[in-house]
């Protein structure tokens, strides 16, 4: 997953391209230092001759030679250990400031969150999801602030990890429980801005919008 995700922020326009793209743009913003690192690699490119039949499905063996190709630069290791080095620790810092730890027991407990299932899952896929693991942990330890500016930015960080993943919005719920009506209003707006003002950054933003 990684590996194509490199190639779709790379790629000057992901969803008209020959090799299409349905994440939202907003993760290739965001993915953008990594991907600089992969930026000289011609192996970062090959997708853009990938063949794609009359049924819109692309060619198994050249997905995997892709994916092999990658694999072998020094570049693509580089950015996915910094990825996950940083999305991990950020991860790490907002568990530990969501509440009182006893001495060592943080350690404990997130050494066992690092080696479960799901994160060594995630690693092994290469899967962004964890860049919005980061802003719902944001939204979980925020949206009860007694700081009307953290509250606020506790609600865009749940727009965030909506758009990067859509699901994460259920955590919405947290809102309509307190009967917070014109906060899920606001992350509503959030979300909308912050899926499609991205396609700025394209050169024919409007229809390459309507295409995605």
């Amino acid at each position: 997953d990684f590996g194509q995700v490199m190639y779709f922020t790379l790629n000057e326009n992901p969803y008209v391209s020959n090799f299409p793209t349905m994440y939202p743009p907003l993760n290739f913003v965001l993915m953008l230092p990594f991907a600089l690192v992969c930026k000289n690699a011609p192996e970062f490119y090959v997708l853009d001759n990938i063949s794609i039949d009359e049924n819109g499905m692309y060619n198994y063996e050249q997905l995997l030679d892709y994916n092999v190709g990658i694999l072998s630069t020094w570049q693509f290791w580089i950015a996915i250990i910094l990825f996950f080095t940083v999305c991990l620790t950020l991860c790490g810092l907002i568990i530990k400031r969501m509440r009182t730890w006893g001495k060592g027991e943080f350690l404990y407990f997130y050494l066992g969150l690092i080696f479960s299932g799901f994160i060594m899952f995630g690693l092994f896929r290469g899967t962004n999801l964890f860049m919005s693991l980061i802003f719902i942990l944001l939204f979980v330890w925020l949206y009860k602030s007694e700081k009307k500016h953290l509250r606020e930015i506790a609600l865009v960080s749940l727009a965030i990890g909506g758009v990067l993943k859509l699901y994460p919005l259920l955590f919405g719920v947290l809102l309509l429980k307190e009967k917070r009506f014109i906060d899920v209003i606001k992350v509503a707006v959030y979300s909308l801005l912050l899926m499609f003002l991205p396609f700025l950054m394209y050169p024919d933003s409007i229809s390459t919008a309507l295409e995605f």
